[in-house]
């Protein structure tokens, strides 16, 4: 009986993740303007589904969102219609999402308080270190050198709240979880484009195809930092008021 019972509340709980999932994509919710670009928040539900629910469920709710995805570009069509409606590049990678979320999760909820000190300062380090090679790197572009040095104040301050207000180390599992999940769907995402259809996306921004791979790594740079950002906080404390409330 607890068992069907722990299933039913699992279906609810996922119907209700992939309802929120589904406002998100037909609402402005769903896309938050970061300076000259959006962060979109549609994996969000996902990772946390992953991480309150299980690995499994995350991954179905990732499933959920790829379709989603999928029937939004036929009727919002963009530049990049032609390629979301194939579900090997708008539904199959976004099923990893909750699968590496969920499972990084198990993983780290299971390493002592002074392992996971070790490992939330070894994380921080190096995206600051990441963020600092790019600004530097992208130094003779001012656009770019803002951005990425305007992230990296910005994790620097997480940081520095994190490590000011949060004695206890129940925050990072779920802060690295929900990173590591909106990484992978950026990289699952644009990995998938870039095989499919790298050639076909440069030419339909007017550029020279041998350039595909440089021009999807800008996207994933300017995309997937600020919306790994914006996922670590947002599901940081969801799951915490979900566990509150629980």
């Amino acid at each position: 009986m607890k068992k069907k019972e722990y299933d039913n509340k699992s279906i609810v709980t996922v119907a209700l993740f992939a309802a929120v999932t589904f406002v998100l994509a037909i609402s402005p919710l769903g896309f938050i303007p970061i300076g000259f670009i959006n962060a979109t928040t549609m994996h969000i539900p996902v990772i946390i589904a992953a991480i309150y629910i299980s690995p499994k469920m995350g991954a179905l709710v990732g499933g959920i969102f790829g379709l989603i995805s999928l029937v939004r570009s036929i009727f919002f069509p963009s530049i990049m219609t032609p390629f979301i409606i194939n579900p090997m590049v708008s539904v199959f990678p976004r099923i990893f999402i909750g699968l590496v979320a969920g499972y990084v999760y198990l993983f780290l909820s299971k390493k002592t308080d002074r392992q996971i000190r070790g490992l939330s300062i070894i994380f921080w380090l190096i995206c600051s270190l990441g963020l600092i090679y790019l600004a530097y790197t992208s130094r003779q572009d001012p656009i770019s050198f803002g951005f990425f040095l305007a992230a990296f104040g910005l994790i620097f301050c997480i940081f520095m709240v994190y490590k000011s207000f949060k004695r206890e180390t129940g925050d990072f599992p779920t802060a690295f979880s929900a990173f590591v999940g909106s990484i992978t769907n950026t990289l699952g995402f644009l990995t998938a484009l870039y095989l499919l259809y790298g050639k076909d996306y440069a030419l339909a921004l007017g550029a020279d195809p041998k350039l595909a791979g440089t021009l999807i790594f800008g996207l994933g740079v300017s995309s997937g930092i600020p919306e790994a950002i914006v996922s670590v906080i947002i599901s940081t404390a969801i799951v915490k008021a979900l566990r509150r409330i629980k």
